[in-house]
């Protein structure tokens, strides 16, 4: 069956849910679908406060929210559904935690409260916290602005380069002189 597609009707139908071509079913490649967001807005307000507890503002620092980390991990949400499996778990534990713990929701509790129950799921969920955690680091780190702020110089291509030189490490002592930028886990 032959159909005369204009950009915006294939846009709309793509949208608003599968589009089968050939056989095929083509699904968008964004968190979004005919029934919403992936992650409902309670749960991005929870990932939000939960990736800025593990990678907080200060000290010269961005938050992971403040450059693009929750956008980096809605858009890895849709395209594993495993990494969405995981992360829904994650903030399910995060928001049970917080009413059973503290009669709240996490998006209502104090810092120092969030970061006790991320420390909980550490301790009693080690491996789903692990690739949260990872997947916070990834989402912090593969933004350009916070390369720009640690002095790394991205080169990409696939031209042939000249090594890269030994590095020298009397380069690191003005940094280890500087205060830790991360948390001590008990």
């Amino acid at each position: 069956m032959k159909q005369d597609w204009s950009r915006r009707g294939f846009l709309r139908t793509t949208v608003e849910g599968s589009l089968i071509v050939g056989g095929a079913a083509l699904v968008p490649a964004w968190p979004w679908s005919a029934a919403g967001p992936a992650i409902s807005g309670p749960e991005q307000e929870t990932l939000r406060l939960a990736i800025d507890e593990l990678i907080p503002h200060g000290a010269g620092r961005a938050s992971a929210s403040e450059v693009g980390g929750l956008r980096y991990l809605e858009g890895r949400v849709a395209d594993d559904g495993a990494f969405l499996i995981e992360l829904k778990r994650v903030l399910a534990g995060l928001e049970d935690s917080g009413r059973a713990k503290f009669g709240r929701p996490f998006a209502r509790l104090f810092a120092g409260e969030r970061v006790d129950l991320l420390r909980h799921l550490e301790r009693t969920e080690g491996d789903l916290f692990g690739a949260f955690r990872d997947a916070v680091y990834e989402a912090y780190y593969t933004q350009p602005e916070v390369w720009r702020r640690i002095g790394y110089e991205f080169h990409a291509g696939v031209e042939p380069r000249s090594p890269v030189p030994r590095f020298d490490e009397s380069e690191l002592a003005s940094v280890r002189k500087l205060a830790r930028l991360y948390r001590e886990a008990p």
